[in-house]
């Protein structure tokens, strides 16, 4: 039989044991303790009052549906011992892994390392997409002067590109200055500007100023890539430097396994008879 009951009194502070009992099934007892745990700090009593009401029906529906499981199979369909010792071996040989990772791995990657690795896999670091070095700015069409935009946004000039980042940060809330690699979508996603063929747009532009009321727009791109050609190595470090630690980490897995093997063997702590 199930039971079910829940009241806000369960919030007492000075409730009583039989009081916090929230539910049963058969002879199992579900009470407030169990599952006060995963209940959010910072909900108001009626909000909490829902959240725990809905915890207890999840156990309910839980057992209720364990209860039918267990009357409508047999004893070997109920037999999970060999599933359980598998799962208990697995849990524990995870555990050890990552207990040995943590002492062992070394997740520093030089300069030289991500070079080396980008330089040797050309075929995993072509483009999907349109990427691009350029900076932009959004500004109101009132905003002081703009006649000076043009020339500071197409500079090589250090000094200059510092007034310009400057005026960005004074008039603008929109802009692009930093040096860095970007898709060319995200880039156009924030330009009132129709681009049909983005290969032929990357070709042919290099400067572009737009107006549209009540903002103008000033765009200049100074370097790009094309789809299907090589990523620049400033997009791809993070995740080369990930592979390079996975890959270490296969080798401390696999390096360990044989070692261990090879000293129970020695050991005679296993036996392989099979010929």
């Amino acid at each position: 039989m199930l039971l079910f009951n829940l009241g806000c009194t369960y919030f007492s502070e000075n409730a009583q044991p039989e009081k916090d009992l929230l539910a049963t099934a058969g002879e199992k007892s579900l009470y407030l303790k169990d599952i006060s745990g995963g209940i959010p700090t910072g909900l108001d009593s009626l909000e909490r009052s829902l959240f725990l009401k809905d915890l207890v029906f999840k156990w309910v529906e839980d057992q209720a549906l364990l209860n039918r499981a267990e009357l409508n199979l047999n004893e070997d369909q109920k037999d999970f011992q060999k599933e359980i010792e598998k799962f208990r071996a697995s849990l524990i040989t995870y555990e050890y892994e990552q207990k040995y990772i943590r002492q062992k791995l070394d997740t520093v990657v030089s300069k030289l390392e991500v070079e080396t690795f980008y330089n040797e896999r050309p075929e995993n670091f072509q483009l999907k997409d349109y990427v691009v070095k350029a900076r932009f700015l959004k500004i109101d069409e009132n905003a002081p002067k703009l006649k000076k935009i043009e020339k500071w946004i197409t500079s090589s000039d250090p000094e200059e590109l510092l007034d310009l980042e400057e005026y960005c940060i004074q008039y603008t809330t929109t802009f692009l200055v930093e040096d860095k690699w970007i898709q060319l979508s995200n880039l156009l996603n924030v330009i009132p500007l129709d681009v049909i063929d983005p290969k032929a747009f990357l070709i042919n532009t290099k400067y572009k100023e737009i107006y549209s009321p009540p903002f103008r727009y000033f765009l200049f791109i100074y370097d790009y890539r094309l789809i299907n050609t090589l990523s620049p190595l400033q997009l791809e470090r993070k995740k080369i430097i990930n592979a390079i630690i996975n890959e270490r980490r296969m080798n401390l897995l696999k390096n360990m396994r044989s070692g261990i093997l090879s000293e129970a063997m020695n050991n005679n702590e296993v036996q392989i008879l099979i010929k």
